[in-house]
């Protein structure tokens, strides 16, 4: 866990908190939660906010170029994630923008949508913008069971539900 207090010098700052092990990558994430403590009692001190809930749904419908979207995809196949030693992580890619869309949606703040996945990210962190498009479409669909991989079959996030927002890089159906 990498953490930098600034305290009231105006500088936005976050903590990304993952278990050991939970994610690519996250060898050296948190094996004691006990050992987060200071970083947390520090945080109250400063009277920084903890976001939890809707005031994390405020903030990423806020419109502030400070929030972007980011997914923690884990394709891993059906055989190995539904096992006694499974992989950590869920399969999101599929239904995120139309979660996230749904999220937005409800908070009236559709219009910020589009800087929020495609935009703030990239320029945070100086990159390109991506220049091809997708179209999400208010029409309802069905999560699939499982996709297709060379490795076998995944299992989806929110598999077998109903979404509001059909995702689609096709300009007309």
């Amino acid at each position: 866990m990498q953490v930098a207090v600034t305290g009231k010098s105006g500088i936005v700052f976050a903590v990304k908190l993952y278990p050991a092990g939970a994610t690519t990558n996250s060898q050296h994430g948190v094996t004691d939660i006990g050992k987060c403590l200071p970083v947390l009692e520090e945080m109250a001190r400063q009277d920084m906010p903890l976001l939890v809930g809707q005031a994390i749904v405020s903030a990423v419908t806020s419109g502030s170029r400070r929030y972007f979207l980011g997914t923690d995809s884990a394709p891993h196949d059906k055989r190995n994630k539904e096992c006694s030693c499974g992989c950590a992580g869920i399969y999101s890619a599929p239904v995120a923008l139309s979660l996230y869309t749904k999220v937005f949606e409800e908070a009236g703040a559709l219009d910020k949508l589009e800087a929020f996945t495609s935009f703030n990210g990239p320029d945070f962190y100086g990159l390109p913008r991506n220049a091809s498009k997708i179209v999400l479409r208010k029409s309802t669909w069905k999560v699939p069971a499982t996709y297709k991989h060379s490795s076998g079959e995944i299992v989806p996030m929110f598999t077998g539900s109903t979404l509001e927002w059909l995702p689609s890089d096709q300009d007309e159906e």
